[in-house]
């Protein structure tokens, strides 16, 4: 969650182990009212250390946004929203 009505391009966040990592809700999404599509690519993490985890990736951080992010090896199921 950011609650500051400021943009972050490259804030980096620790991840609990390495690999890719998907986007499942992005509050800034067009179909949530916001400006922003949902990011299709994954992250990768980077072995650069964070918020106590030894990985970390850098993600895009809208104004007053919510990210919910996941492995991108862990199965997606069929969200009925």
């Amino acid at each position: 969650m950011q609650f500051s009505r400021q943009a972050y391009r490259d804030y980096r966040i620790g991840v609990p182990a390495p690999g890719r990592y998907r986007q499942l809700v992005n509050s800034d999404d067009r179909s949530f009212g916001g400006a922003s599509a949902l990011r299709r690519k994954p992250y990768v993490s980077e072995p650069v250390p964070m918020h106590g985890r030894n990985d970390s990736i850098r993600i895009g951080l809208p104004p007053l946004s919510f990210l919910l992010l996941a492995p991108a090896s862990a199965k997606q199921t069929d969200r009925r929203w």
